[in-house]
């Protein structure tokens, strides 16, 4: 499961009371298998919309939910609190091409020797990349703020393409 995005849901479904949980989760019956959501809390809530959702997905479901339910300071919030890389961890795995590039930039700065040879054994660069965001789910911001300036450097293209999307959306 997606450790990064679940815990940024639970921390943020966790503002919710229960009556907004409870409109919430009414939101959410297009979404989730039917019946799923029946006496689900907090952490159920956020579980069922990451096990049946990509992230990227997930997140926006999440956010559009708060925003139609007029929680737009909760919608704010969370909306500054999740890093350009988690928001975009999908489009980043599924994208990037030069993961032994970005790998080597962050090898002893933020990657023991045993990370770092465990990713590039993964034989595909989504799976490498995938496990590099396995690791980064105990990075803190400068972490991220470092991966984020590696992945503009090594795939310049990409990311102001992700950018551009995100601020059309």
């Amino acid at each position: 499961m997606a450790q990064t995005v679940h815990r940024w849901l639970v921390r943020h479904l966790e503002h919710l009371t229960q009556e907004q949980l409870k409109k919430f989760k009414l939101h959410l019956v297009d979404n989730l298998p039917r019946g799923s959501l029946e006496g689900a809390d907090h952490r159920k809530v956020a579980d069922l919309l990451v096990s049946s959702h990509r992230q990227q997905e997930a997140l926006k479901i999440a956010l559009n939910i708060w925003e139609k339910m007029g929680l737009l300071e909760l919608w704010e919030r969370a909306k500054k609190g999740l890093h350009f890389v988690d928001q975009h961890r999908d489009q980043i795995i599924s994208r990037v091409t030069a993961v032994d590039m970005i790998l080597d930039k962050l090898y002893h700065k933020f990657l023991s020797n045993e990370d770092y040879e465990h990713i590039r054994a993964e034989k595909t660069n989504p799976d490498k990349m995938r496990q590099l965001f396995s690791f980064s789910t105990s990075w803190d911001r400068n972490c991220r703020d470092y991966l984020y300036e590696v992945l503009k450097e090594t795939h310049p293209h990409l990311m102001n393409e992700i950018q551009n999307t995100q601020k059309h959306q």
